[in-house]
């Protein structure tokens, strides 16, 4: 992102912590350093500075819960995203399982976790491990995750159980394609795989092959009628009560 250093000295070493006069004061921020001593941001210009020291002047990127700065989609890229809990239910590690198969032929595939919860740290291991994370990036929570939402080139759901799965429907009113593992609530809301692409099979094979099927195919975002699919919903729901 692009930063304002609102202070005349910064350090040129975090482990010395020698001050040097900040000569440029509008800043790249290329990197979130968590020390004992503090938070620091390391800038364009090979400097450090405190977190209190910066002003945010126009954000394009941020740093996600592995540390490192990430950019917002960019349209060279395969840009695929994911939003929600991190939790077992919805199976994120076998995404990301899938995504590491998938990227070996598709070099520009990009994937964005959006959310946070108790499968953080195990998420941020398997990045590692996989040795992925200029590839897959967590990026916690999003004041505003449409904006992100809106520059995918595919959204994908890879839970195990849905409710009413907001995101499918988030997505579709933003005019992104879609993808979702073969479940009861998906089923209904992708009208049988009419208006996306349902798995055929809802483990990691299956997670890959979606992703194969959007990319080969340049799947393209389906007519969505967000007041139409409304009222079919609330028709539905005192059909269901009716009949109970």
């Amino acid at each position: 992102m692009k930063a304002q250093i609102i202070s005349d000295y910064a350090f040129s070493s975090l482990e010395e912590q020698k001050t040097i006069e900040v000569t440029t004061k509008e800043v790249l921020l290329t990197e979130k350093c968590i020390t004992t001593l503090g938070i620091y941001f390391k800038t364009n210009t090979d400097i450090f500075v405190e977190e209190s020291k910066i002003k945010v002047i126009k954000s394009f990127g941020k740093v996600d819960l592995l540390g490192n700065f990430v950019l917002y989609p960019q349209q060279e890229n395969f840009n695929i995203v994911t939003m929600g809990r991190l939790s077992p239910e919805k199976r994120q590690a076998e995404l990301i399982e899938a995504f590491n198969r998938f990227v070996t032929s598709v070099d520009n595939a990009r994937l964005y976790i959006l959310g946070d919860g108790p499968l953080r740290q195990e998420l941020i291991d398997q990045i590692k491990s996989l040795n992925i994370a200029d590839k897959v990036f967590l990026m916690g929570h999003e004041k505003n995750p449409f904006q992100l939402l809106s520059e995918a080139q595919f959204f994908i759901l890879t839970s195990e159980y849905e409710g009413q799965p907001m995101v499918l429907l988030e997505a579709m009113a933003l005019g992104v394609p879609v993808g979702a593992t073969n479940i009861p609530a998906t089923q209904f809301v992708l009208q049988n795989g009419r208006l996306g692409i349902l798995a055929q099979s809802n483990n990691v094979e299956g997670i890959e092959n979606m992703l194969i099927k959007a990319y080969n195919e340049k799947v393209q975002p389906a007519t969505f009628n967000a007041q139409e699919y409304n009222k079919n919903a609330i028709k539905m729901f005192y059909k269901q009560i009716e009949e109970v």
